[in-house]
């Protein structure tokens, strides 16, 4: 079975939403939360690379390393196409965002029993404000680090669409016809798009 899922890759924080027989969820990632911190902590002492609350803990505790977050940022920018060191090797940012990605496909496996293969990434109206190219050398930046990720099939929803297909879905028709509520709930509308 192909399993899927929708991730909100955020500036700052990222989910991973799936919708299933019971509807839309959100998985825990790390330590029951449903959310972490985009962030990656490289240690120098043991050579090991952590994501979300524990990169952001090893940071605070004032280990040596390197700490990385809004990693999103650069997607589209000129300082994408450029590496940074972290102790005596160069990573590439499309190296840093797949590696985030990763941890975040393979803590959704733990969820789903395995490692999805399909994915949809919310997507801002604009990556980069006021430059199409910049804006869609972003999009095809994500696509190239969630495929280099694991992730076989990737499409994209942009995250207003996301939002109104969640609130669409719950509102009455009563409701529908004057002007209902909005919840919160988009991500499941991610992991539940279709896939070509």
């Amino acid at each position: 079975m192909t399993l899927a899922c929708g991730i909100d890759f955020g500036t700052s924080n990222s989910s991973v939403g799936v919708c299933d027989a019971d509807g839309p969820r959100l998985l825990p990632i790390q330590g029951g939360a449903t959310s972490v911190p985009t962030a990656l902590f490289f240690s120098f002492d043991d050579d090991s690379t952590t994501f979300g609350h524990e990169a952001l803990e090893r940071y605070f505790a004032r280990e040596q390393g390197r700490y990385l977050r809004a990693i999103k940022s650069v997607l589209g920018a000129k300082l994408f196409d450029e590496t940074t060191p972290v102790k005596s090797k160069r990573y590439a940012f499309g190296e840093i965002i797949a590696t985030f990605l990763h941890f975040l496909r393979m803590a959704a496996g733990r969820n789903l029993g395995a490692p999805p293969t399909r994915v949809v990434l919310g997507r801002p109206a604009f990556f980069v404000d006021d430059n199409p190219e910049a804006d869609a050398a972003a999009e095809r930046q994500l696509e190239a680090a969630a495929r280099a990720a694991g992730f076989e099939q990737v499409a994209f929803q942009f995250e207003p669409i996301a939002a109104a297909l969640d609130y669409e879905q719950s509102v009455s028709a009563e409701e529908n016809r004057a002007g209902g509520r909005y919840r919160r709930r988009h991500l499941g509308f991610l992991g539940g798009a279709r896939l070509a």
